[in-house]
């Protein structure tokens, strides 16, 4: 990040000449200059004593890439010197170091920062010690034109799961350097996370991503703000921004999405679109196989919610496709419909004489018949005098359920027939009549 144009002064706490006991100290201060651009012809750093003045003074300096406390080193790349010796007369006050600039780059690299290192070289004074003291840093700035990222807003399709779309994130000019486009992670429940991009020295693009969740629900549009970081190598951000990551909604949810009902009838469903339907969208319905069903689907333009219209025309199992088209979405939805046929129950025989502990069978249909197995269950309302062996059975379609009747002891009682599965309830009776079993009476001679 670029530095602001402040002098640093910073004081050296130790003395660098020898002096009478009683004398003041000598101390030198370093007054550090704002940012120097690049095609200045130096930078320049003003070494200051005070204090005692009456004795010499012998410094030496050393500027580094290093951090503070590594040891100064080499002739850098925009910096035709970087170290020397320093000296002071008796009375002098004031020291210049110039340190002449190469501006041999024709791009941005972005600032360069040295770090600047004084000591005296009376290693007495110090106590013996040797050691170096950083008294700040000099930044180079660069006087090209710094290169900013452009990346656009971006509009997706929500979808029903995980994804991920990438972004362009382009340079508007080239960098010398490698540059990095950061993208800060969202913190939501459907933008998951964001992944930046390298721009390698030279280029001027690179795909960023973001991964999103989507869902099956009904809902608005949502729109995000994604902040975004233009960094150097070094991690220092040269520029910020953020776009927005909107998710559009495709989906539209009836409610119930399962629905049964018997040839004949109409029902009408509440739709929700989730966002207001706009003027240049419609909302379509169709079915599958088309000719059970007829649909009359219908929404304002401006409301996000709406209906569906369902008349069931013949018997069977109808999907039913939902969808908006308009030139900024396309949405769509989903829903089952069983059409059955309302039938009677019909036994066969309608009333039934048997004896204690004969069996017969006892046959129940559909009329009209139903477009799948059901299930037909037949009870008696006294086990005492009638009992049915297997009390529920299947019809299969067109055909007959099978029940076997046990007669238990003489008596009169129902039989109660119900099936469920026909779209509304249906039952019918039957009639019993148990007589007692037929005795055989053995012949005698007269």
């Amino acid at each position: 990040m670029r530095r602001a144009a402040t002098v640093f002064t910073v004081v050296l706490l130790f003395s660098v000449t020898a002096a009478q006991a009683g004398d003041p100290p000598t101390v030198i201060s370093v007054n550090i200059p704002p940012p120097v651009p690049e095609g200045a012809s130096a930078a320049v750093v003003t070494l200051v004593r005070s204090g005692n003045l009456s004795v010499a003074s012998h410094l030496y300096y050393s500027l580094s890439f290093g951090l503070p406390g590594a040891p100064p080193y080499g002739v850098t790349d925009r910096l035709a010197s970087s170290q020397g010796d320093v000296y002071f007369a008796a009375g002098e006050t004031q020291k210049e170091l110039s340190f002449p600039l190469r501006n041999a780059d024709a791009v941005w690299t972005g600032p360069t920062v040295y770090y600047l290192y004084v000591r005296s070289l009376d290693a007495t004074l110090l106590q013996g010690s040797a050691a170096q003291i950083v008294v700040g840093t000099i930044e180079i700035a660069d006087d090209e034109p710094q290169p900013r990222v452009v990346l656009d807003d971006v509009v997706v399709a929500e979808g029903a799961g995980a994804a991920t779309v990438g972004i362009r994130a382009t340079l508007d000019i080239v960098a010398a350097v490698g540059l990095y486009v950061y993208l800060e992670p969202a913190t939501n429940a459907h933008v998951i996370v964001a992944q930046g991009a390298s721009i390698p020295a030279g280029t001027t693009s690179a795909n960023a991503r973001i991964s999103f969740k989507g869902n099956a629900q009904a809902e608005p549009d949502r729109t995000y703000s994604v902040r975004f970081e233009l960094r150097t190598a070094a991690s220092d951000a040269v520029q910020q921004g953020t776009i927005n990551f909107t998710i559009l909604n495709d989906d539209i949810n009836a409610e119930p999405s399962d629905v049964w009902m018997n040839t004949g009838e109409s029902l009408t469903l509440p739709l929700a679109l989730g966002t207001p339907l706009t003027s240049d969208a419609s909302l379509i319905g169709a079915a599958d196989p088309p000719s059970n069903v007829a649909l009359t689907p219908s929404v304002d333009v401006g409301a996000s919610n709406g209906s569906l219209k369902i008349d069931a025309l013949r018997v069977g199992d109808t999907t039913v496709v939902l969808r908006v088209d308009s030139p900024q979405r396309h949405s769509n939805g989903m829903l089952r419909v069983h059409i059955l046929q309302i039938s009677a129950l019909i036994a066969d025989p309608t009333s039934v004489q048997l004896r204690v502990g004969q069996e017969l069978p006892l046959r129940v249909s559909f009329a009209p018949g139903q477009p799948a197995a059901a299930p037909i269950t037949v009870q008696s309302q006294n086990d005492g005098i009638v009992s049915v062996v297997t009390p529920t059975a299947s019809a299969p379609v067109g055909g007959d359920a099978v029940f076997k009747l046990r007669g238990i002891s003489p008596g009169k009682t129902t039989l109660v027939i119900y099936s469920l599965t026909t779209g509304q309830p249906s039952s019918t009776s039957v009639a019993v009549e148990v007589l007692a079993a037929t005795s055989r009476r053995r012949a005698t001679r007269p």
